[in-house]
């Protein structure tokens, strides 16, 4: 996750508006950001990048040490959706945001008045002295994921997808830094191209009549709904190889009937049987092609497609068609 610490004149919203900007730029500087694992400090200047690298699994903490009096705004970009920051000064008190804000591909983190050494991944507004920390907490937040756990399934939001592209270029270029310069073209050539798929996606379903999709398959999606603003429920939970039970089947219809769906989605990549026995069974009338990507069909092979054209051929068909914006 990138984290990116500006330094304001003012408080409170204005001071958040104030260095969006900023934030942008330094955003699009791909060369700028600071990795920081779990356990270590970030010392910010005025304007700062870091990259934040988690564990695994459970919680990680980082501590933050501004030694300059003033206003601070933190915008974290790329947050997972299990994502969950708690913030402590050094005594170990909880921190209370003065201001948050989330848009577009980032999340504000508020804005805080500081003096001293702070912690703090959400912005907060105090004085004195203090060494803080920010602690993570692996949680899922998403409503409609019933099996629990985090969706790994990052890819499917072309604006995470970016991130990947820019880890990918940093390994090759710490194995083979005489080539820095390719990987860091190919790497920009990449993003601009999610970036169209954004676009296409954002255009394509901005007139949607329908705000809910129903897949009848593993809970694979989540990243997709939050970026496009519709809801996702499924059949199942995180795990491809769950197999529906009764239960999950009727309240998969009972679904269906409550916003009088009339498509249910399945990957092609996995059994079919649910989906149409669903559409046997309630009003829904078709089975509509949508997949996370864990492969190709000899189709899509043969037609020489990788990610962005299954993205743009088979997704983007599909929840036009699922959300009635076409």
């Amino acid at each position: 996750m990138q984290l990116a610490v500006i330094a304001t004149d003012e408080g409170g919203d204005h001071g958040i508006h104030h260095v969006e900007e900023t934030a942008a730029a330094l955003y699009g500087d791909h060369d700028t950001h600071t990795p920081v694992e779990g356990g270590e400090t970030l010392t910010p200047s005025s304007e700062s990048l870091y990259h934040l690298q988690f564990a695994d699994s459970g919680e990680t903490t980082f501590s933050i040490d501004i030694e300059t009096e003033g206003h601070y705004v933190l915008f974290a970009q790329h947050a997972p959706a299990e994502f969950d920051a708690t913030l402590t000064d050094g005594s170990g008190s909880v921190i209370e945001p003065e201001v948050t804000e989330s848009a577009g591909g980032h999340g504000h983190g508020g804005d805080g008045e500081h003096e001293g050494e702070h912690g703090h991944e959400s912005g907060e507004e105090h004085e004195g002295e203090h060494e803080g920390e920010a602690d993570h907490e692996g949680e899922e937040e998403h409503g409609h994921n019933h099996s629990g756990g985090a969706d790994p399934h990052f890819w499917l939001d072309p604006e995470r997808a970016k991130q990947a592209v820019d880890n990918i270029r940093s390994g090759f270029v710490n194995v083979d830094g005489d080539n820095a310069s390719a990987y860091a073209e190919n790497a920009e050539s990449y993003r601009n191209r999610l970036d169209e798929l954004d676009e296409s996606f954002q255009s394509a379903l901005a007139g949607a009549s329908k705000d809910v999709v129903f897949v009848a398959g593993h809970n694979a999606f989540q990243y997709l709904g939050q970026r496009y603003g519709f809801e996702v429920h499924t059949l199942t939970g995180l795990s491809p190889d769950d197999q529906p039970t009764p239960k999950d089947i009727e309240r998969a219809q009972e679904i269906i009937a409550e916003h009088d769906l009339q498509y249910v989605c399945a990957d092609p990549l996995e059994s079919q049987t649910a989906a149409n026995q669903l559409v046997a069974e309630t009003d829904a009338t078709e089975v509509l092609p949508l997949t996370p990507i864990p492969g190709q069909t000899q189709e899509w092979a043969d037609e020489g497609w990788g990610y962005i054209e299954i993205m743009e051929n088979i997704n983007l068909e599909t929840l036009k068609q699922a959300l009635d914006a076409e």
